[in-house]
């Protein structure tokens, strides 16, 4: 009793640190999002006007991009460490997901000019069996694992083996690159972790392997296991995963979460866009934004005096999805 008791302690204590880790890096993120987001607006408007600075504005541009990158990275470790990271796990074919990540490797290898090739053998999965898992999620666990063997596969092969035996998905990504020394298989998957070598063109921040461990485990209660016969000789990503397989379930198709993406502009040429914001430079570049899009803007600084606009009855901008507005 006494040691179920002291877990009980150290994992609510464990709980609570991760709460507060993940509420410090959403204030982090918040903050430093809110200085990039005019940023990036006002250099996309500099470089309209000086077209003969583009490559500087473009550096730039890429910088703020990449520190997005890094905070999205945080942020999405810190909630899957609270256990805020919620998995929508519905019954699917799995070779939906395998089409895009058989995309996504087709066009990733290509930045090493035909130097390195990329197979994806799904054979063993068979083709009318529907698995229980959020293929969101497995979706990027896979496709993290194909960008990691790019970053230190600059010639040779990548391959993607997948089976399905009781009841359990495994997924093999490898492939012929730098390979890791067996010291370091397990730091890898650190947080922050890295061992490649400052010369290396490859970049990263030392999230996607930790990140991937996390979708994984917690998402799906699987194993993420890393091999490697030494430097030089490539490396494995083992991938297991427990799912429920069935070839009874009728399979509804989600929405494609890119019709919420495209707007009609005709369609809301004339009417009013309400915009809130405490930060008085993300107000003055979203009201120089939304005019030049010959639309009005009423803007509020405060979440109240916004609830107080609708409330008083005035008509604001609905946008209409449509895919034929692109």
């Amino acid at each position: 009793m006494v040691n179920l008791r002291e877990m009980k302690i150290l994992r609510d204590i464990q709980a609570a640190l991760a709460r507060r880790f993940r509420d410090g890096c959403s204030y982090l993120s918040h903050e430093v999002r809110n200085q990039l987001f005019p940023q990036s607006m006002l250099l996309a408007d500099l470089r309209e006007r000086h077209p003969d600075s583009a490559d500087e504005y473009d550096l730039m541009q890429t910088a703020n991009g990449i520190v997005s990158d890094i905070l999205k990275s945080v942020l999405d470790m810190a909630k899957w460490e609270s256990g805020d990271m919620q998995v929508n796990k519905k019954f699917f074919l799995p070779e939906s997901v395998f089409k895009s990540v058989r995309s996504y490797g087709v066009e990733a290898v290509k930045q090493w000019d035909g130097a390195v090739t990329f197979a994806l053998n799904d054979d063993a999965v068979p083709p009318k069996t529907r698995i229980k898992a959020d293929s969101t999620v497995l979706t990027q666990i896979l496709t993290n694992l194909v960008s990691n063997s790019c970053k230190f596969t600059k010639a040779g092969r990548i391959t993607v083996a997948a089976s399905l035996d009781d009841q359990t998905l495994t997924v093999i990504v490898a492939d012929t690159g730098r390979g890791v020394a067996e010291a370091n298989l397990a730091k890898i998957l650190k947080p922050f972790a890295q061992t490649r070598k400052a010369s290396d063109q490859a970049t990263g921040t030392g999230l996607g392997l930790p990140l991937t461990v996390k979708m994984v485990e917690c998402g799906h209660g699987g194993t993420l296991v890393l091999e490697s016969p030494g430097v030089g000789q490539g490396c494995r990503a083992i991938v297991r995963i427990p799912v429920e397989a069935t070839e009874d379930v009728e399979v509804v198709p989600a929405p494609d979460p890119l019709d919420a993406l495209w707007y009609d502009p005709a369609a809301i040429r004339t009417k009013d866009v309400l915009f809130c914001d405490d930060g008085a430079v993300n107000r003055k570049v979203t009201k120089k934004i939304i005019q030049r899009m010959g639309l009005t803007l009423d803007v509020r600084a405060d979440g109240s005096d916004a609830v107080a606009a609708v409330d008083e009855g005035k008509t604001y901008v609905e946008c209409q999805c449509t895919r034929s507005s692109v």
